[in-house]
């Protein structure tokens, strides 16, 4: 396990620096880094595929890889949950950066005082799901079990500005759902995108759910992988559910990087 921070500036050969305006005061605090892969995106076979070339010309990168990393997943197998991001071009990161939601820094700095947007990432990742029956049943390897499900909204509140409550009761549902005790959770991984009103809120919500009752030498530890891969967007999700998934194999939490200034888990602290 390497403690690094992988961002880096933009790929040479797929986004230009020289998109950026340095006199433009319209894309002042613009990030000229994200959590880029460390592969060629362009890359594939397929031949293997049985694609076309007109066919491979025409496909987006992202299915590309995405359908790479998904027959890699079903050597294992049986219902797929596929998430995947690549970022192409400057273009999403001007719209996002004038939407405010962005870091100009390119990293998430999450549940950190210095919170001040997020940074995008990169990443692929494939989930094969099974009932447990089956896979009993089929002899396969059992990774994890999904104990329950759910999703909620209040019809009110922003993406950028999300109900406190509404997160605190989702979780409180699920869990009741499940038939599980909050103070039996060692560990949760968070959204934790590094705004500095996203993440005190879901810090409440957090604290309000596993706070009641636990004592001081029963810590809850509150992962959030975007501080040190990015915001993989449309991507995210997955990558939370395997970040959760190893830490259980490995009896090991990743460090959160960079390292906390400042905190703002106060919050959960505050509201359990």
């Amino acid at each position: 396990m390497f403690r690094k921070n992988v961002a880096r500036q933009f790929p040479a050969d797929r986004i230009s620096n020289s998109k950026y305006d340095a006199t433009n005061e319209s894309l002042k605090g613009t990030p000229h880094n994200a959590c880029f892969l460390e592969r060629n995106v362009t890359a594939f076979d397929a031949e293997f595929f049985g694609m076309s070339s007109d066919e491979d010309l025409g496909a987006d990168p992202q299915q590309r890889v995405l359908l790479e990393v998904t027959y890699r997943a079903l050597e294992d197998v049986q219902a797929i949950v596929a998430g995947c991001d690549i970022l192409l071009s400057p273009d999403c990161f001007i719209a996002l950066s004038a939407l405010g939601f962005l870091s100009p820094d390119g990293v998430c700095q999450s549940f950190d005082s210095r919170a001040n947007g997020y940074g995008r990432g990169e990443g692929f990742g494939v989930l094969i799901i099974k009932s447990v029956d089956d896979a009993v049943r089929d002899g396969d390897t059992i990774r994890a079990i999904i104990r329950a499900t759910g999703t909620n909204q209040n019809g009110r509140t922003t993406l950028a500005h999300p109900s406190k409550e509404m997160q605190a009761q989702l979780i409180q549902s699920l869990y009741d759902k499940a038939q599980l005790n909050p103070l039996d959770t060692q560990f949760f991984e968070a959204h934790g995108t590094g705004t500095a009103i996203g993440d005190p809120l879901e810090a409440m919500a957090i604290g309000k759910v596993f706070g009641r009752g636990r004592s001081l030498d029963q810590p809850l530890i509150i992962g959030a992988l975007k501080a040190n891969i990015g915001h993989l967007e449309g991507c995210t999700g997955i990558a939370g559910v395997l970040q959760t998934i190893l830490v259980l194999e490995h009896g090991t939490i990743p460090s959160t990087i960079p390292s906390l200034t400042g905190t703002n888990l106060a919050s959960a602290e505050t509201h359990g």
